[in-house]
């Protein structure tokens, strides 16, 4: 794996900016990864340059706190030095894809087929479900 080949010459092996490296390095990389389908499945990449830690250090510097993560600006850019910054969680929030919104129930019926009833919170609620709701509290 790429980070054990630079962790030993940096001294920042168990450093959090290291670790915000690494997983981006996995996100991308690493097809078995849980995160690969949203990040490296999409095409996303990695700046050559910064698939040596130092490189990524000397661009971005070090991790400000726990508090800040690795965002990209652009989510549907690469990690690169004009793409990237250390972001606070809200910040965060504020600059994510929105929600892809499910096309079937948890009972199978395609929403578009039966109806959708939106409740009161924004969430879907299938009509055909929630008329055997219904239909059993009767």
């Amino acid at each position: 794996m790429l980070g054990n080949q630079y962790g030993k010459t940096h001294g920042m092996y168990k450093s959090i900016t290291y670790s915000s490296w690494r997983s981006m390095i996995h996100r991308c990389t690493n097809v078995k990864g849980r995160q690969y389908p949203d990040y490296g499945g999409r095409g996303i990449t990695v700046h050559e340059d910064w698939r040596k830690f130092e490189n990524f250090l000397a661009d971005m510097g070090e991790r400000p706190s726990r508090d800040y993560s690795l965002d990209r600006i652009d989510n549907d850019g690469n990690y690169e030095p004009s793409n990237c910054r250390w972001a606070t969680r809200s910040e965060q929030q504020k600059n994510k894809r929105p929600a892809r919104l499910r096309e079937k129930c948890k009972r199978g019926h395609v929403f578009a087929e039966t109806g959708v009833y939106v409740n009161k919170n924004g969430g879907r609620q299938c009509k055909v479900c929630a008329k055997a709701r219904a239909r059993a509290r009767a």
